[in-house]
């Protein structure tokens, strides 16, 4: 038994040791951690706590890479905003032209209709000389007709300017204003 009584003193005498080195060492954490504090007071006003920094840096690089994620998004919102504009302006000077082109082509028509009654008119008034009406018609028909084929083919160009507007608009490609 003085064996164990030995052996049980020196545990007690290492349980006393340690329990005098862990206070020591908890008065050391108390010492160092008052002073982080008084250095957290002087720099920053206020007691800041550790853990909640620890956290905030992880999350900091997240809100980063969110914050530039949003702005390319902003970038790439505004970007279509501006080509959508411009096809609509594209659009917009493409059905002004046409509508020119009809409007005069629709002058054209009316002012040959009117030559051909002013050309009926005179030869009806000059009785001396013998011009034929059915030839002012076939010729005002003839005109008419290369009217309707003209106005066919700007509908054609008209459908093939969309098919190209519609073609860039996809691609992201530019259209250029058209010139008159």
């Amino acid at each position: 038994g003085s064996q164990l009584e030995q052996k049980l003193s020196q545990l007690k005498k290492q349980c006393r040791v340690l329990k005098t080195d862990l206070k020591k060492r908890l008065h050391d954490i108390a010492t160092e951690q008052a002073k982080c504090e008084d250095v957290q007071t002087l720099k920053f006003g206020r007691r800041i706590d550790l853990s909640i920094l620890r956290q905030k840096t992880s999350e900091t690089a997240l809100e980063e890479l969110k914050g530039k994620l949003k702005a390319s998004d902003e970038q790439n919102i505004q970007t279509l905003n501006t080509w959508d504009l411009k096809i609509k302006v594209a659009r917009e000077k493409l059905s002004k032209v046409v509508q020119q082109n009809t409007n005069g082509l629709e002058k054209v028509g009316v002012l040959r209709k009117a030559q051909i009654d002013l050309e009926e008119k005179l030869n009806d008034n000059s009785k001396g000389i013998n011009v034929s009406t059915e030839g002012g018609m076939a010729r005002y028909k003839k005109e008419r007709s290369d009217i309707a084929k003209i106005v066919k083919m700007q509908e054609s160009e008209i459908a093939a300017l969309n098919a190209e507007i519609n073609v860039l608009s996809r691609k992201g490609g530019d259209i250029f204003a058209m010139q008159r």
